[in-house]
């Protein structure tokens, strides 16, 4: 059986330090339904750089949750310091 993209998504860049952060970020609806977004901040210690990854769930609002991510990921990273 294939890996799922959750797992990819836990299982990439093996050569640098994971810090995951589930919970901390979501987009809520008005409704107020709130999808929930895992991210993950990447630190390549000898490249002196950090990213940060996001997954988010298959649901009917997946592509709409990605555009309204790229629209606020400035504000999910200024939490971390640069390197």
């Amino acid at each position: 059986m294939p890996p799922s993209l959750s797992d990819l998504f836990k299982s990439d860049f093996p050569n640098v330090m994971k810090f995951s952060d589930d919970g901390r970020i979501g987009i809520q609806w008005k409704n107020g339904e709130v999808l929930p977004i895992r991210g993950q901040v990447y630190a390549d210690f000898p490249a002196k750089t950090l990213f940060v990854g996001y997954y988010i769930v298959s649901s009917p609002k997946t592509y709409e949750s990605c555009l309204r991510l790229t629209e606020a990921v400035k504000d999910t990273t200024l939490a971390y310091p640069s390197a």
